[in-house]
């Protein structure tokens, strides 16, 4: 098994099996997840990997971080921890997960979308389990009926519509998410079947748009997502801000389909094959390899110190030579960081992960958090006491 098994592995593990280990285990880890967190820890704590979605803007340019600093006997281990964070330490996206609006029932996708991709003010909607009300936006390009951007507190949250149409042509989901103006493609892997090859960057999305334009007539063969046994072909990575998906797969077979969870449901329409192989041929022909992405990008250390408005995290502890390590600033301006210092009192010498969605800058500061977590740190399998 190589390193990208293992991290495809974690996004098979059932949720339910996932939270009976929690209750089971130690509270700060999920066994089931052990294998596949080294994976992320070693592989992609070093990594800057240009993403698709719109990253937090940054004055510096990244830091460049040599990979092979790392001990490969060495890992961070972490899971989410089973805690109910008080309200005050809820993240909009958290507190909030959905909305009414007309009758209609929405529920969050977790992601943020920038003011700039909003149309027009549709209305007011109603918060499931609140006595509030949030003002309802239409998005550029897509039908509200699809998806809605909802005003929490000053943050934009995109919502998808919990019962939708299933379209029965390729036109209506194409023209439905607007996707010649909110899906880029450039990055894909080779599919055989369940199993993914190697990664390659295109420049060719655009051209796959195009052709996919064409298709409108392709009917819909299903909604299960239950076409990948034996199939052979290429998957983009689907990442957009304005339908609020981030690396959602997007894949075209040899044998003339299309298939993508980018509504949610695995939707499977018939282009044939003569448009399949074009967009594969074409796209092939325009690619070079590239690093296997992470799904989020990783730093795990030990905290040093816990300042005003940051804490710093050391690496050394995982490195082949102390001496190499970095310490990384973790802004606490984020509440996703800031409540594991108020609230659950995590203190320096503990070894913690963080998930993030930016950069890290030259001064070697974490932009675009998503997650933190406390962390176990092991070497040969045993763990670490710190």
């Amino acid at each position: 098994m190589d390193k990208n098994d293992l991290y495809r592995s974690m996004q098979d593990i059932d949720d339910e099996v996932l939270q009976e280990c929690e209750k089971k285990n130690k509270p700060w880890i999920k066994r089931a997840a052990v294998a596949a967190c080294a994976a992320l820890v070693i592989i992609s704590a070093v990594i800057v990997v240009p993403m698709l979605t719109k990253a937090p803007e940054t004055p510096e340019q990244p830091a460049v971080i040599d990979k092979d600093r790392y001990d490969k006997n060495k890992t961070a281990f972490a899971g989410e921890i089973a805690i109910e964070w008080p309200q005050e330490y809820l993240t909009p996206v958290e507190k909030y997960s959905g909305v009414s609006f007309n009758g209609v029932q929405y529920r969050s996708r977790a992601n943020e979308i920038s003011i700039d991709l909003l149309e027009k003010k549709l209305g007011q909607c109603d918060v499931s389990g609140f006595d509030k009300k949030f003002d309802a936006w239409a998005i550029k390009n897509v039908d509200s009926g699809l998806l809605l951007a909802v005003n929490i507190d000053g943050t934009y949250v995109v919502f998808m519509n919990n019962d939708p149409v299933i379209p029965t042509k390729f036109k209506e989901f194409y023209d439905g998410y607007g996707l010649s103006q909110t899906l880029k493609l450039e990055t894909y892997c080779d599919k055989d079947g369940y199993s993914t090859g190697n990664w390659f960057k295109t420049d060719a999305g655009q051209y796959v748009i195009d052709v996919l334009a064409t298709c409108g007539g392709a009917p819909l063969v299903s909604s299960d997502g239950a076409y990948f046994s034996g199939k052979k072909g290429i998957t983009f990575t689907a990442t957009s801000e304005a339908l609020g998906i981030y690396k959602r797969s997007l894949t075209v077979t040899e044998d003339g389909y299309l298939c993508t969870n980018i509504a949610e449901y695995g939707y499977t329409f018939e282009i044939g094959k003569d448009k399949a192989n074009d967009i594969i041929s074409y796209v092939k022909a325009h690619s070079e390899k590239a690093e296997y992405e992470p799904y989020y990008n990783t730093v795990a250390g030990i905290i040093t110190e816990i300042g005003d408005g940051y804490i710093l995290v050391d690496d050394s502890v995982l490195c082949k030579d102390e001496k190499d390590g970095i310490v990384f600033r973790i802004p606490t301006d984020s509440l996703i960081v800031r409540r594991w210092i108020e609230y659950y009192h995590l203190k320096t010498g503990d070894a913690v992960m963080i998930e993030y969605k930016g950069n890290i800058s030259k001064d070697y500061t974490v932009n675009g958090i998503v997650s933190m977590n406390e962390a176990g740190i092991f070497e040969d399998g045993i763990y670490v006491e710190e």
